[in-house]
């Protein structure tokens, strides 16, 4: 079992798997519904190393008498939380006290990262007997795959997939589910988790529209083989086209890039075309083209993957570089155009394949819009 400690020395336990294949050395992650495979790793002497590609994240730890210790380390962001692992263990099963509350159901879900700021998502649960299962969707994306356990009148939820560890604490009140949301060993917010019937994210994203701008589409950037790709340009003429801002740090973009691959495969057609417009927060240019190539190759994406931006992820910055987008709230951003190159829809966020029905009512209607599209003149 493997263990990242954040902020009041609470731990996010997740379940991995070290083992040698061709001389070669992996480490399995499960993660509640989804397992990864993660192969960039070494073993030298007591120490060892394994890169989470696609993502700017690596473990580096010793190890010792049946544990490792060591840290889990964003590479780019410089940001270190502390890991350890234990031969032979695996995570905890059902506590010793029973639930005394059910927390299934959707949930109108308020974090309150700063004072007088409210971030307004919707806690999606499912509890048998004293485990619970689900994700928490948000107006920029979801936080995956979430799992744990309800105890007594509290709640405990966590996810790791190699880019996010998070960690969801909270007790049972009055006012619904009060606690801390913990983000590696760097950030901590409160929340406020309570039962609407009346709340809807669905509704409140409807309210609260992506609009593009009244400006022309235009854009020049290279490739991961070196190649300019620019819009407009003849060779885009009469297409539609999808346009995915999105970075290789980001697993809800890593979610739509996989749902791209997928469609195109199952729905070819020489008059749709997808674009990638990478930001990446590496501090160089060369880093960022590394993190982008590995992306690429490791999945086998068939669309061009540009660079639009390195050294920041901020959406600002990347605005004054994509400007035809009226808003860039969220990364990914899915900004879809008719054959004419005119912005017929800009989608914030991504829902995916954690967020069960939401994520099949995103892949039915992107599945008619495109349709609608190529079936114009």
């Amino acid at each position: 079992m493997g263990s990242l400690t954040v902020k009041d020395g609470n731990q996010i336990n997740f379940l991995m798997n070290l083992d040698q294949r061709n001389q070669q050395w992996q480490m399995t992650l499960y993660n509640d519904r989804e397992t990864m495979v993660y192969d960039q790793v070494r073993v030298d002497g007591d120490s060892l190393w394994i890169a989470l590609a696609p993502y700017d994240a690596v473990i580096k730890a010793k190890y010792s008498s049946g544990t490792l210790q060591g840290v889990y380390h964003k590479e780019d962001l410089n940001r270190s939380t502390p890991f350890s692992a234990v031969y032979g263990s695996s995570r905890d099963e059902d506590p010793t006290t029973s639930a005394s509350i059910n927390v299934d159901g959707s949930w109108k879900a308020a974090f309150f990262p700063k004072p007088d700021v409210v971030d307004i998502a919707q806690a999606d649960l499912e509890q048998v007997g004293t485990k619970v299962r689900g994700t928490v969707r948000t107006p920029t994306g979801d936080y995956r795959y979430l799992s744990g356990l309800v105890f007594g009148d509290s709640l405990r939820l966590s996810t790791f997939d190699g880019a996010h560890p998070y960690l969801f604490l909270a007790k049972y009140t009055d006012r619904g589910l009060e606690g801390q949301f913990y983000y590696e060993n760097h950030m901590q917010t409160p929340f406020l988790w309570s039962r609407d019937d009346a709340f809807s994210l669905d509704l409140w994203m409807e309210q609260h529209p992506s609009i593009a701008s009244e400006l022309p589409v235009e854009f020049s950037f290279k490739d991961t083989e070196g190649r300019g790709v620019n819009y407009p340009d003849a060779v885009w003429n009469g297409k539609v086209m999808v346009l995915q801002v999105m970075g290789s740090w980001c697993p809800n973009c890593l979610d739509e890039t996989k749902f791209l691959i997928d469609y195109l495969a199952n729905n070819p057609n020489p008059d749709l075309a997808v674009i990638a417009l990478s930001v990446e927060y590496a501090p160089t240019e060369e880093r960022a083209w590394q993190r982008l190539k590995n992306l690429k190759s490791r999945f086998s994406i068939p669309y061009p993957v540009t660079l639009a931006q390195f050294g920041t992820s901020d959406k600002v910055k990347a605005q004054t570089i994509l400007p035809f987008i009226g808003e860039i709230k969220s990364y990914p951003t899915m900004v879809i155009l008719d054959k004419q190159g005119k912005v017929f829809e800009v989608h914030s966020g991504f829902d995916g394949p954690a967020t069960g029905e939401a994520h099949q009512r995103f892949k039915a209607d992107f599945d008619r819009k495109i349709k609608e599209l190529l079936s114009r003149d």
